[in-house]
């Protein structure tokens, strides 16, 4: 059983009740000051419409992610949401107190509507999916501190916790539970793109052509870390010209039609043909 079918069946036992609902259905004055959201911010309680304060501390007890953080010396963890925004909701998990100083996870989310059109894909046009979109995810370790053995990778202020698998799972299985078409992500660097893509494809295959050709020319003979730091500072050549990494939507499909889209033959041919058109070469800094 995979990891992702272990917490699906997770998932399957848990009580749709204690998700949905505060005790007596109701949110109290001291269930919200406990949770720590702020009393500006209490207008919208529902996470993603969906989940209560209270079934959240829950889900993320029966996921383990609690246990995996208190595996990692972190016990007290505070958690802290943030759902005055209709349209955009944040989680985070703190360390002992709230503090900037003491985040170990946060993650802001909404839903996304999204229309295919022929030019993407002239059999998907005019179908409208609704996505989980993940606008923001961050996990790392306060306590920790980088070393000459273990460099950042751009936009990292700590290491890594080391719990990505559970979070993109949580994440998965919340689209899952709320009846959603996939997951949507842009990743911000090149190594966000390749840690997502055993799951995640770009919508344009012209974009996950270009991802495979920079796996084959960058990451593999570079490393992962100096391939990132080469396109963050423009030291990156496509075809001999100056190349930037692109921001483009990267999509975990679960609605029947979108994996056969990405399975399909048309998308596979054009992700190919833009491997093999493009190279990438480092210059020298």
């Amino acid at each position: 059983m995979s990891f992702i079918q272990r917490q699906r069946a997770i998932a399957r036992r848990l009580s749709e009740y204690r998700l949905h609902y505060a005790e007596d259905s109701l949110l109290r004055l001291d269930d919200l000051e406990s949770l720590n959201i702020p009393p500006e911010k209490r207008g919208q309680p529902y996470f993603l419409a969906y989940y209560s304060p209270e079934g959240l501390d829950y889900a993320l007890h029966e996921y383990g992610i609690y246990r995996e953080l208190e595996k990692r010396g972190f016990s007290d963890i505070r958690m802290q949401l943030d759902t005055e925004d209709p349209y955009q909701h944040r989680l985070a998990l703190y360390a002992g107190e709230i503090s900037e100083e003491r985040l170990l996870h946060e993650v802001v989310m909404k839903r996304r509507k999204f229309n295919f059109d022929d030019r993407l894909c002239p059999s998907l046009a005019g179908h409208a999916f609704q996505f989980l979109a993940v606008e923001w995810v961050c996990l790392q370790n306060p306590q920790a501190s980088f070393s000459q053995q273990k460099r950042p990778l751009p936009g990292q202020t700590h290491p890594g916790l080391g719990m990505g698998k559970f979070v993109m799972a949580l994440i998965q299985i919340s689209a899952e539970r709320l009846g959603l078409d996939g997951v949507l992500t842009q990743p911000a660097w090149l190594h966000n793109a390749i840690m997502y893509k055993q799951a995640f494809h770009f919508l344009d295959p012209a974009h996950e052509g270009r991802l495979l050709a920079m796996q084959r020319d960058l990451v593999n003979p570079l490393g992962l870390q100096a391939a990132s730091w080469a396109l963050e500072k423009d030291l990156v050549l496509e075809n001999k010209q100056p190349f930037r990494w692109f921001h483009a939507d990267q999509l975990l499909p679960l609605h029947p039609l979108l994996k056969s889209w990405f399975k399909g033959l048309s998308y596979q041919i054009q992700t190919r043909q833009i491997q093999f058109q493009v190279h990438y070469q480092k210059k020298n800094a």
